[in-house]
């Protein structure tokens, strides 16, 4: 039988943070040696909001939280999760 965990009610105080991003874009290998080339596992953030991706120098508001409200927010076993969206979404690309 499984245990059923009661609900969990914490307030969370997190700051949103308006910054101009950096290091968003792909910039291609940057090393020689297969095992340290981000090339095969890098993916692009996408705007939590239109689903675009994030470019250098777009204005962005990030805020990072916690996964797993069971945990004390200073457990090592907590986990903490980034989003990110553009302080103002550009236009939809037309195809």
């Amino acid at each position: 039988m499984s245990e059923i965990l009661p609900p969990v009610v914490r307030t969370l105080t997190a700051n949103v943070i308006e910054k101009t991003a950096e290091g968003y874009d792909f910039t291609g290998c940057d090393s020689r040696s297969a095992s340290h080339c981000n090339c095969e596992s890098w993916t692009p953030v996408l705007c939590s909001l239109c689903d675009q991706e994030i470019a250098d120098g777009q204005l962005i508001h990030t805020i990072t939280m916690p996964t797993n409200p069971y945990f004390d927010m200073l457990s090592m076993d907590q986990e903490w999760e980034e989003t990110t969206w553009h302080v103002e979404c550009p236009e939809p690309e037309e195809s």
